[in-house]
């Protein structure tokens, strides 16, 4: 790289250089360009692998590719609609769709043959709904109405990157305060956790936390959203349950939350992890 900065400040004495380094430097990227292709031929071939879980990790693999190769997005597509394939494959076919493929993901997720493919397919909507309006309403419509519990719950864990629309708090709310499904209430509070610097949002986990009357699994997802806490009253309620609370998986929560946001904390709340540089650590799909 110095060598190319300083044959480009150098234009007049280093001429021949610089040809000789800008034809290295595009003889270098058609090879990296040549071996993407070649990989994403021979993943394309595993993908009708005999081997099960050879297939599995060929449409994992494909995720590299999806965004930029048409013909990549249309097999894995290919793959998720097709009843034949196993819910295994077709899962990771949805997963690796996520960043590409919107429309088909809503297709199958709205009328899919098949409860635990719908299930993945609105959780991959997740970055889509963040965005995209119309996305956003088809998942906090299926949080609302679907009849399928475990297609429900994939839309509830689907809406958790797009918590900073007023619209999708109203039913995230209504889900974690009254709804019968206990798991429902719990993904909701999941859900609602990127939100916690708003007040409201708080408060919820404030409330939901210090009841006793609550399931269990519904009163540990709030113990543990104050891990984000942000004032002395948050901690204070931690240190009430953490010390006088007569279930200790309770206090136990407590405990977690009061060492702040911990990576075991992010997994539970299906976080996007990112470095201060860009890019993605962990992306909560892959663990689905």
């Amino acid at each position: 790289m110095m060598t190319l900065a300083l044959a480009v400040l150098l234009p007049l004495r280093a001429g021949a250089a610089v040809a000789t380094l800008d034809s290295s430097f595009f003889s270098a990227r058609q090879a990296v360009l040549s071996a993407s292709w070649n990989q994403e031929e021979r993943l394309l071939e595993l993908v009708r692998d005999p081997d099960l879980q050879v297939r599995v990790s060929a449409v994992k693999a494909l995720k590299d590719h999806v965004v930029y190769s048409s013909r990549c997005r249309e097999v894995l597509i290919s793959v998720l609609k097709d009843p034949q394939q196993p819910v295994s494959v077709r899962r990771e076919a949805a997963k690796s769709l996520s960043d590409a493929a919107y429309e088909a993901l809503l297709d199958q997720a709205r009328s899919g043959d098949h409860r635990d493919v719908r299930q993945i397919c609105y959780k991959a909507l997740y970055a889509a709904a963040s965005s995209r309006p119309d996305v956003r309403e088809a998942l906090t419509s299926a949080a609302k109405d679907e009849s399928d519990p475990v297609v429900r719950r994939g839309a509830i864990w689907g809406l958790f990157a797009s918590v900073g629309m007023p619209e999708v708090r109203r039913v995230l709310f209504d889900i974690a305060k009254r709804d019968d499904d206990g798991s429902a209430r719990v993904e909701a509070l999941k859900s609602l956790y990127g939100g916690m610097g708003l007040p409201d949002v708080r408060q919820l986990a404030v409330t939901l936390a210090k009841d006793s009357s609550l399931a269990r699994e519904v009163r540990r997802a709030a113990i543990l959203m104050l891990s984000a806490r942000v004032d002395s009253d948050e901690t204070a309620v931690l240190e009430e349950i953490a010390s006088r609370d007569d279930d200790p998986l309770l206090r136990q929560a407590a405990l977690t939350a009061l060492e702040r946001t911990s990576w075991e904390t992010l997994v539970y709340f299906h976080s996007v992890i990112r470095p201060p540089y860009g890019g993605v650590v962990y992306d909560p799909l892959d663990a689905e």
